[in-house]
């Protein structure tokens, strides 16, 4: 099959035009394959994984890089070959298939919310709950920091960096060095920072490559509308050396994109947020795989890690940060209201670690704010969302964790949620779980509903989904989510949860308490304590 200028034989090796193989490893080949035994036609992600990886679970982050190998292999600088069908998939459109099949727009999942065509009561400027939900993204700690479509800002696509060594030790920390590249240069909303998959204007991409002790890294940055290099350099020397390679790759990026980020990279060279120690840097990604596996035994591992990684760098924010987040995903798995309390309290300590390390931090921001909700302390978790959204305003993920983290009907949860899908080209599953929540808090009981309908059965979801099908009349649909609910936690004392003494008489829970009182649960017949 000819790819334009590379050849993929009958044998499935890749040749150029003098009959040269050319390299690719061993996953990136599987992908291609893959694709190639579809021509033209549009192969999900599902698919793929399922082919290439199997039981074995990896993050999208996994076949992007692959993708990214084979279009580098190819030399399909303009994805015209390998082509990215968002919200779909991909497909392989060599020259020989001249009638590909035509794309449709996806199906829209049932009763999901169209969050486009409702007018925001503000500023035009989403899985676990109140306190703990805003835990699970707020690990943009790891993950990216999305970016959207939008403004005149300019767009910036960070890649994954390629590991040429062949060692998963680099390839995690060419992820991971990639990650704190799209999170730093999201940071001052002078830039749009978009999904590695997403169109957009500029790419930063690069590999690394360890050799007896040496590291050697390449990054460039092109201007993908022009197919043109705007810069590329490279760096060699101790492996010790990426975080200076990263602080620099930030200041000659802002050059290049004429200086409109210098705000953003005066502040942004790492002072407290980040660690210069290898070994903090490594348990710190380990962790952030762990949690990500979403498993009581996942978030035990994490905590370990991220444990290990502050023990080794005490000031190292990140680490903070994703410990309080995983110890809120473990409050519902509490088993008494003892050892939740004893997360919570943790969790709030490392909260305020993070905080006094970087006051700048939106993500820490956001857990500090989480930890006051917990405790009740409402005008302080206010004031922290606020501020983290304003050093974040086109960061997603912090928008989405500070909607649902924002229990006040009268405040803007509802519009940052909004927000946060306009803004994710592919808006994961577990946005529509805050987008529910603050729907519900907001009054808006349909999209409440939908959102609640198209999240995952987490059980965040499920407490929303019981209130809103309650409220719209619908006691069996209620009564369902309840006991799942019920059966997937035994953390049910929601008032201590949600950091108020009388859950039942606080207003800003009553969408909740009415719904349960409808569904007739609210008395705990279902083993549910509301108060």
């Amino acid at each position: 099959m000819d790819l334009g200028g590379v050849v993929l034989d009958e044998r499935g090796n890749l040749r150029n035009a003098a009959g040269a193989p050319v390299p690719l490893r061993a996953q990136s080949l599987k992908v291609l394959l893959v694709l190639a035994g579809r021509p033209g036609q549009v192969v999900s992600k599902d698919e793929i994984f399922a082919a290439v990886w199997g039981a074995v679970h990896v993050t999208d982050d996994s076949l992007t890089q692959c993708v990214a190998d084979i279009r580098r292999a190819i030399g399909d600088r303009g994805h015209r070959v390998v082509q990215t069908v968002p919200k779909r998939g991909y497909r392989l459109v060599p020259p020989s298939v001249p009638d590909p099949e035509p794309l449709q727009p996806p199906p829209a999942p049932e009763a999901a919310p169209v969050v486009a065509a409702s007018a925001p009561k503000r500023a035009r400027p989403a899985w676990i709950g109140g306190a703990a939900l805003a835990a699970l993204v707020a690990v943009g700690t790891l993950g990216w920091s999305w970016g959207g479509r939008g403004g005149t800002l300019p767009t910036l696509a960070v890649m994954p960096f390629e590991d040429l060594s062949g060692d998963p030790r680099w390839e995690r920390l060419g992820r991971g060095i990639a990650a704190d590249l799209a999170a730093d240069l999201s940071r001052g909303g002078n830039v749009v920072v978009a999904a590695p998959e997403a169109e957009a204007r500029y790419r930063l991409d690069g590999t690394l490559t360890a050799e007896a002790g040496a590291l050697r890294i390449v990054a460039r940055l092109t201007d993908e509308a022009e197919g043109r290099v705007l810069w590329s350099d490279r760096w060699t020397g101790p492996a010790e050396s990426v975080f200076a390679v990263q602080d620099e790759i930030l200041r000659r990026v802002g050059g290049q994109m004429d200086g409109t980020w210098t705000g953003l990279i005066a502040r942004a060279e790492m002072v407290g947020g980040g660690t210069r120690d290898l070994g903090a840097y490594e348990l710190y990604l380990r962790g952030a795989e762990a949690k990500h596996r979403f498993t009581p035994e996942g978030y035990v591992e994490a905590v370990g890690h991220f444990r290990q990684a502050i023990a080794a760098d005490p000031g190292f924010v990140k680490a903070h940060v994703s410990l309080a987040i995983v110890l809120m995903f473990q409050v519902l798995g509490a088993p008494t209201e003892a050892e939740a309390r004893a997360l919570l309290d943790e969790a709030r300590v490392a909260a305020e670690r993070a905080v006094a390390l970087d006051p700048e931090d939106p993500d820490a921001l956001v857990q500090l704010a989480s930890a006051r909700v917990g405790q009740g302390r409402r005008a302080e978790a206010r004031a922290a969302l606020e501020r983290a959204v304003e050093l974040a305003p086109n960061n997603p993920d912090v928008l989405t964790v500070a909607a649902w983290t924002y229990p006040w009907a009268d405040g803007p949860g509802l519009d940052w949620a909004r927000r946060a899908m306009e803004l994710h080209p592919a808006p994961p599953g577990y946005f529509q779980v805050g987008l529910a929540l603050a729907a519900l808090l907001a009054g808006e009981l349909e999209l409440a509903r939908r959102a609640a309908r198209a999240a995952p059965p987490v059980p965040e979801a499920l407490a929303v989904r019981g209130a809103a099908e309650a409220l719209a009349g619908d006691l069996v649909a209620s009564r369902a989510a309840f006991a799942d609910f019920a059966a997937q936690t035994s953390f049910r004392r929601l008032g201590l949860y949600y950091g108020t003494p009388d859950f039942v008489a606080d207003p800003a829970w009553a969408p909740f308490v009415e719904g349960a009182r409808r569904a007739g649960v609210l008395s705990g017949r279902r083993g549910l304590a509301w108060n």
